[in-house]
């Protein structure tokens, strides 16, 4: 192996190592070495030179980890995988249920808040020759910013199938971004998404997702170390017969569980906000370098994701999609990047 080949899985490694990982491994190690060891072990010397060594390589292996199951551990925070537990099911229903009503809420304000802007809009004393313009109508205007503002709280918190609605504020916020690629475009984002990411790369733009990424991981692994040090310290104090402070902790846990709970809805909505502009702005390199068929309109672009997903997804015949894929404009656009 080469010195450059190492050089760089150096820093491959050492990328992984951020403040989303380190600070909430730290905290974890400095509890348990200023406070739960030596209680439960009183000749226990959190200063000698073996523990601090020990305490270092356990941050390293511990920031690790959190890096390393970072997309389990937004899966469970979604909802999906408590939704494998049987016994968990139950008590999810009523969440799934409340996400359920306000989702049908929202399509149903934002189905009247239409018919009342097209009502003002068709009203005859609105469209005559001597008419205002509708930009000068109040009403027309409320009902439009109305209509616009439910509808940006629809595509930010919620995925565009009712079916795929989950038990957590968090999951359909995420969903709602992993779906907004298709709804607009016919883009399946598990599909493509990978495809993307040399040109997010190559541009630059990757560092905007990496940062937005990196403040929701901040604050879901520090939640996580939190609320977990919160009640181990409650069952500890409570066995040491400390009962006040043990309720003390259980409920200053239960108010830094509800506010990383809401930093991470907020952080997910900012990273969510950079996969959507990711799409916006970098779909037609993609489309270009993937030598896609010229098309002349955007239902013909729409189509086009629409069946490249699809082959990506069920790797059908080749046969089957020839006819949007020309390898000769493929051959064309390498020899013009090459001039």
């Amino acid at each position: 192996m080469s010195v450059n080949a190492i050089w760089e899985a150096i820093k491959d490694l050492a990328q992984s190592f951020h403040a989303a990982t380190i600070f909430p491994s730290f905290l974890l190690v400095l509890v348990h070495y200023y406070w739960v060891l030596p209680v439960l072990f009183p000749n226990f010397d959190p200063t000698s030179g073996a523990s601090i060594a020990i305490a270092i390589a356990l941050v390293l292996l511990f920031s690790y980890t959190f890096y390393a199951f970072n997309y389990p551990l937004i899966r469970l925070v979604e909802g999906y995988k408590l939704n494998e537990f049987i016994l968990l099911r139950p008590l999810l229903l009523p969440f799934r249920n409340l996400h359920r009503e306000r989702h049908q809420k929202l399509i149903a304000d934002i189905k009247y808040a239409r018919t009342q802007r097209d009502l003002v809009g068709n009203d005859p004393k609105t469209v005559g020759a001597d008419a205002k313009p509708l930009s000068e109508i109040p009403e027309w205007n409320y009902w439009n910013h109305r209509l616009a503002e439910l509808q940006m709280v629809f595509d930010r918190d919620y995925p565009g199938s009712g079916e795929a609605l989950l038990p957590t504020s968090l999951g359909n916020i995420i969903a709602a971004f992993e779906d907004y690629p298709r709804k607009r475009y016919g883009i399946e984002s598990v599909a493509v998404w990978p495809r993307l990411l040399p040109i997010l790369k190559s541009s630059g733009y990757l560092e905007f997702i990496a940062r937005e990424k990196a403040v929701f991981d901040f604050m879901l692994n520090t939640g996580l170390v939190t609320t977990a040090l919160g009640v181990e310290l409650f069952y500890l104090n409570a066995y040491a017969g400390d009962g006040l402070i043990a309720l003390g902790l259980l409920a200053v846990t239960l108010v830094i569980c509800l506010i990383f709970y809401n930093g991470l809805v907020l952080a997910a909505r900012q990273w969510g906000m950079t996969v959507r502009v990711a799409f916006d702005l970098y779909r037609h390199k993609l489309y270009w370098l993937l030598g896609l068929q010229t098309v002349e309109n955007f239902e013909q672009e729409f189509s086009v994701w629409q069946k490249l997903s699809e082959m990506y997804f069920c790797r059908p015949p080749r046969a089957e999609f020839s006819y949007f894929a020309s390898v000769a404009e493929v051959v064309g656009r390498q020899q013009e990047s090459d001039i």
